[in-house]
């Protein structure tokens, strides 16, 4: 299995202004540094640790075979939309698979934990046989809260905001004479209860 980010979001979980004024920054010469390299760099981070998309992009997601399962479990919740699925058939040749030939179970996007979207053959029908070749399926799935910083979980947002503020004030990995952290301790702990994993079991 592989994951290809397609079309990367084109805004940032939180702005640059709100980063800056969190971490008590006046300075106008560090905006290109919460800009390019703070913001970014936090965010990254908070999708890392959660598997998570935060604002929306679309994804490739690249597979061998149908899942054993029976249904694709589809990362980087919560997942929004389903483009197309592909595959190469027994002729080698690609073909689009219908959307009348399977189902997408995807969140309700007012849950914050929303866990991760699945598709399933529709009613009464199988995955189509493909070539046994490596990539034979392509999913290309929105994935997101949102377009915008405002449909972020609050959560999210602030322990973003408390990681660049950390950033910022503490420039080396090593304190002399203090206890640090890489992730502030309250971000840790927000990301952990975020974190997304395969879902297991049938669906309801």
């Amino acid at each position: 299995m592989a994951l290809v980010l397609v079309e990367a979001p084109a805004k940032e979980p939180v702005t640059v202004d709100d980063a800056m004024l969190h971490a008590r920054c006046t300075t106008a010469r560090e905006y290109a540094l919460f800009d390019t390299v703070l913001v970014p760099a936090a965010r990254e981070r908070a999708e890392l640790e959660t598997q998570r998309q935060l604002i929306s992009a679309t994804y490739e997601l690249w597979l061998d075979a149908w899942p054993e399962e029976g249904w694709i479990d589809v990362p980087r919740p919560p997942l929004r939309s389903v483009t197309s699925i592909t595959y190469v058939d027994t002729t080698g040749t690609w073909q689009t698979l219908a959307t009348s030939a399977y189902v997408v179970e995807a969140p309700d996007l007012s849950r914050p934990h929303a866990p991760r979207g699945r598709i399933h053959p529709a009613y009464n029908t199988d995955w189509p046989s493909l070539r046994c070749q490596p990539n034979a399926v392509k999913v290309t799935f929105v994935a997101g809260y949102g377009d915008e910083p405002s449909a972020v979980p609050h959560l999210l947002r602030l322990a973003i905001l408390r990681d660049v503020a950390a950033l910022y004030a503490q420039r080396e990995d090593v304190v002399v004479g203090a206890i640090s952290g890489e992730v502030p301790r309250s971000s840790a702990r927000v990301y952990r209860s975020f974190k997304s994993r395969p879902r297991q079991g049938r669906a309801a």
